[in-house]
């Protein structure tokens, strides 16, 4: 929505300074173009990067680079991680635990007439399976996991540092050219005051200019908060108070143009991208499991080894006979044999297979959509700004130059000056549209299909997504030692 409200924005205070031109000839010149842009691959790294190092009150530049590393610096966030990490390394550590051995303490015979019998064992029950090396390499599978989605966390929290900086980036243009428009407005009140003062307009057209004028000076406060929010979004991605009132002073003093994307390396990245390897573990984790399920249904044996001590009630001298007593228990695998499991992670593991077939298909199809969609404003943005653009602004001159002259009313010279700035405007939503497609494009050679462009509260999401992986994580491991979080 935010890509919208500034190009619509910046319509409405091109057209509404259009009202105040027609009684004063002001050089088109003037007016800005949307001929240059955010070029992100030019980062300025001579600018030191600390999670420490804010820029101070006032004008500050701040590059693309170190909004990133400043959002991935994040305190919250870096505890999020760490946490879920430790979470991923103590599913490690419990995987390897052997069972605990079983005591028995058995005895018959109460009474001084009947035959005792004391018996004390350890019980083991064995793994000639291979259990715990299983679950030691699913344990393994999923703190590798968590290395991974570590990958993709960052890459998606880099792609919408991306956005809003270039959200920004717009925002600070637009009042740049409203506070033209405004300069230039009064400029035109003030000649034509002098023009009224001189009995050369009429009183109505002075009122006229001056509403023109409240409309510009409303339209610049209107880029101005739109300009101040931009801000405060970029800030939210760095979690300080600190750092989001010194935002207040930041700007990113880049111009805008048309974004350049390689069609070969948004292929590569996709090819590159943690997210096949995610899907890759998930199939090898469903394999694991499988293993693990089956090894489970085999009948463990149980090995105990004892001492047994028995006496006769015959027995005058309290004779006792003692013995050593070696024990073997083993289950029979009639009613469970883990099959519901089996089953169910022979699906998951078609399931995986499906989907990265199905992924790879999708995904092609959406970039190479995007990039002809791309191509397309791209050919469209050189027609407005290549030919559109100067014929309009030497027919708005021609037009003014005449009005000085007598030789065109007040309405043609309107009618020019609307032209050419509704031109303006279309070149920033052609802008605006072709970084829209960009930033959907990087999201899917990122293997970000989901990713929300216009996310206004995205970090508040991001966070949960990651406090809710890493619960995930940890009650999966309680499932596999039998523990449940309900206290049953």
């Amino acid at each position: 929505m935010e890509f919208l409200y500034l190009s619509r924005a910046l319509g409405m205070v091109l057209v509404a300074g259009s009202m105040a031109t027609y009684s004063h000839a002001v050089p088109a010149a003037k007016l800005p173009l949307l001929d240059k842009a955010i070029d992100f691959s030019a980062i300025d790294s001579s600018y030191p990067v600390h999670s420490s190092q804010y820029p101070s009150l006032g004008e500050q530049v701040l590059n693309l680079q170190q909004a990133q590393t400043w959002a991935l610096q994040s305190q919250p966030l870096q505890q999020l991680w760490q946490q879920r990490t430790r979470i991923a390394q103590a599913n490690v550590l419990q995987s390897g635990q052997r069972p605990n051995p079983q005591l028995v303490l058995e005895q018959t015979g109460f009474k001084n007439t009947q035959e005792r019998e004391a018996n004390i064992a350890i019980a083991q029950q064995l793994d000639i399976f291979g259990e715990r090396k299983a679950r030691q390499q699913l344990a393994g599978l999923q703190l590798e996991q968590d290395s991974v989605s570590r990958l993709t966390d960052e890459a998606e929290l880099k792609l919408a540092v991306s956005v809003a900086y270039w959200q920004l980036a717009q925002a600070e243009w637009t009042l740049q050219l409203a506070t033209t428009q405004q300069q230039l407005s009064l400029q035109s009140l003030m000649v034509a005051k002098k023009r009224l003062q001189a009995g050369r307009i009429a009183a109505v057209d002075y009122q006229r200019v001056q509403i023109a004028h409240q409309d510009q000076l409303r339209q610049w406060q209107a880029a101005q908060a739109q300009c101040n929010l931009a801000r405060q979004q970029l800030g939210q991605f760095w979690a300080s108070s600190d750092a989001t009132l010194k935002m207040q002073g930041i700007r990113t003093s880049q111009p805008l143009q048309l974004p350049k994307l390689a069609l070969d390396t948004l292929q590569a990245n996709l090819a590159q991208s943690p997210f096949w390897q995610h899907l890759w573990l998930q199939q090898q984790q469903a394999n694991r499991t499988v293993q693990l399920a089956k090894i489970q249904a085999k009948p463990q044996p149980t090995i105990s080894v004892g001492y047994v001590q028995s006496r006769e009630p015959a027995a005058q001298d309290n004779a006792r006979q003692q013995r050593i007593a070696l024990g073997l228990s083993i289950p029979l695998p009639l009613f469970q044999q883990n099959q519901g499991v089996i089953h169910a992670q022979q699906a998951v593991q078609q399931v995986n297979q499906l989907q990265v077939e199905l992924q790879q298909q999708q995904i092609q199809q959406q970039i190479q959509h995007y990039w002809q969609a791309l191509q397309a404003i791209h050919q469209q943005y050189d027609i407005v700004h290549k030919q559109q653009l100067p014929l309009s602004q030497q027919v708005q001159q021609k037009t003014l130059t005449g009005f000085e002259a007598g030789k065109f009313s007040v309405l043609e010279v309107q009618q020019a000056s609307r032209d050419y700035q509704q031109l303006q405007a279309e070149q920033l939503d052609l802008l605006r549209q072709a970084w829209q497609l960009s930033f959907q494009l990087q999201a899917l050679s990122l293997g970000l299909s989901s990713f929300d462009l216009n996310s206004g509260n995205f970090i508040n999401n991001f966070s949960q997504q990651i406090s809710q992986s890493a619960i995930n994580l940890a009650d999966g491991s309680m499932s596999g030692t039998g523990i449940t979080t309900d206290g049953e």
